[in-house]
């Protein structure tokens, strides 16, 4: 009796089970103008997910161009204002971008082989020479600013006499595949050759990381950028009034935590986390260890708390006690506050 044998070939590669996508264009040398005109075009083969595209400047993905996703089989995008974000801010000019096309999941992917340009191409006042235009943001570096005080942008401009202008500003992500928020108008300038600025009192309630750009106020291309984010800080302080440092607590003492609260803004900063900490190097110096510390946020209107050191704490003069603000609408967003700190105090045991 014969016997029959049947091979079962299985194709595990990750050739076979994931699917691929290749930019082409733009993929490298090109130069093109904000605000016209172009087509971002790629090849999938076996891709099954819905894709995303992105403008990426050095290895950072600085915004989304599809509003929605593009179904798998899509092999281009009509980009028709080259520069232009999901969020109506734009990218300023420079040399070092790419695209990428990603799929939802991120399983599949590519990016452009080299770097193109975006360049700005605005129209001069009529008495200027073309090659003495120039616009340039001073201000250099992140820069950290509390809201409700006034941030001065500052630039240096020739032969755009007369050119009315928009200052704007975009709220930053930690996610660059969220939905960008869109930007906000600051207001308007009418350019001079030599300095200028833009003054920006910046409300109370906002915070977070920010890219400041200008553009044209005819059409909306960007000119220049600011160097590195602007990142506003809630303006909200406590000052810790007890423990004051220098105090003597045992194992299962009652520490009573007293504050004040200075430049409160209630519909940011509610609540604040307590917590009673211990250093390992030195009165807040070395590795941070959190011995006693409130299981959820404290209303900063209490103005009072009690937390009980844990029989097991070691003895050490290394004590003490931390405030980190806390909000809700931080969720989604990179946003630096004010850390309070009591002076040092002891356990002994």
């Amino acid at each position: 009796m014969k016997k029959l044998f049947v091979l079962v070939l299985v194709l595990g590669s990750a050739g076979f089970l994931y699917g691929s996508i290749r930019v082409v264009a733009p993929n490298g040398g090109e130069t093109w103008a904000i605000n016209s005109p172009y087509t971002i075009s790629w090849v999938p083969t076996g891709v099954t997910l819905s894709v995303h595209v992105f403008l990426v400047r050095g290895s950072r993905a600085v915004g989304r161009l599809n509003a929605d996703p593009l179904p798998s089989s899509t092999t281009s995008l009509r980009w028709d204002k080259a520069g232009l974000l999901m969020g109506g801010t734009w990218a300023p000019a420079g040399t070092d971008y790419k695209i990428e096309v990603r799929t939802t999941d991120g399983s599949d992917s590519d990016i452009s082989d080299g770097f193109f340009a975006l360049e700005a191409r605005l129209v001069a006042a009529p008495t200027a020479r073309r090659s003495l235009r120039s616009f340039h943001i001073t201000n250099t570096g992140d820069a950290t600013i509390d809201a409700g005080t006034p941030f001065a942008l500052r630039w240096t401009a020739s032969g755009y006499d007369g050119l009315r202008v928009a200052i704007v500003a975009a709220p930053v992500l930690e996610d660059p595949s969220a939905p960008p928020p869109p930007a906000v108008p600051l207001g308007n300038a009418t350019l001079a050759s030599g300095p200028g600025q833009f003054v920006w009192n910046i409300q109370r309630t906002y915070y977070g990381k920010w890219r400041l750009r200008v553009v044209s106020a005819a059409d909306g291309a960007s000119m220049d950028e600011m160097a590195g984010w602007l990142n506003i800080m809630p303006p909200t302080k406590f000052r810790i009034v007890s423990p004051i440092g220098g105090e003597t607590y045992r194992p299962g003492d009652t520490v009573l935590i007293r504050w004040e609260t200075i430049n409160p803004v209630p519909e940011l900063i509610s609540g604040v986390h307590i917590a009673i900490m211990r250093y390992s190097g030195g009165c807040g110096s070395g590795d941070q260890i959190a011995v006693a510390y409130a299981p959820a946020p404290v209303n900063i209107t209490a103005r009072e708390y009690r937390l009980t050191i844990p029989r097991g704490a070691p003895g050490s003069s290394n004590y003490l006690v931390d405030f980190q603000p806390f909000s809700s609408a931080y969720i989604g967003r990179y946003v630096e506050v004010h850390h309070s700190r009591s002076a040092c105090f002891t356990v002994v045991r």
